[in-house]
Formats: structure tokens, sequence, C-alpha cells
């Protein structure tokens, strides 16, 4: 049984090279990016992950700053892959310019 892993920014750098990485160890993956200009680089990347890899792989454009983008990329993976998220990599570039403890969803 395939593991399931979701990318935040996984469009480009090392985003990118976590979702080349984890497809080849047999994870099906989530790639998240937040702008348009991203989705044809991650579409691309998706295509390149199953064709290389022979695992399943799908684009999310979520702002993961934002509680229920993330939920929406949670979802998403859930509904492609089954309930088991084993891998999450926390890649996406996000300040709030506060203490850990005063954030809110």
């Amino acid at each position: 049984m395939a593991k399931n892993a979701i990318i935040t920014g996984g469009s480009r750098g090392i985003g990118k090279a976590m979702a080349l990485k984890l497809g080849e160890l047999g994870y099906n993956v989530a790639i998240n990016y937040r702008s348009d200009s991203s989705k044809q680089i991650t579409e691309d990347l998706i295509e390149e992950i199953k064709n290389e890899y022979g695992v399943d792989a799908i684009a999310v454009q979520a702002d993961v700053s934002k509680f229920e983008d993330c939920k929406k990329l949670v979802d998403a993976t859930i509904e492609a892959f089954g309930e088991n998220i084993d891998a999450l990599v926390n890649n996406a570039g996000i300040t709030n310019n506060c203490n850990f403890i005063d954030l809110q969803p």
C-alpha cells in the first residue's frame, strides 16, 4: 500500500525536490501551490512524478496561511488518496510576525 504525502509550496525549489524524492520513494503526493502563475508548473511536476515513478499525484491550489485553505488541502488529499497522510512537508514560506502562541487558526 502506497504512502501519502502533502507538500506545501511544492511547485519549485526545495518543495519540488521533496515532491520528486517522495515520488521516487513510492509516495503519492499532494502538491500545494498558491498563485495562478504556479499552476502550469505544478501540473507539469504532477505529470513528471506520475510518469517517472508510477505513483499518484495531485495539485491543490491553496493559501496555507488561511485555515480554510489548509482544510481544503487536507480534504483534497484524503479524497484522492484515502484517509492516511503519512508525511507532511511544511515548505511554504509564510510568516505572521508574531509569537507562535499568539497565532490563530
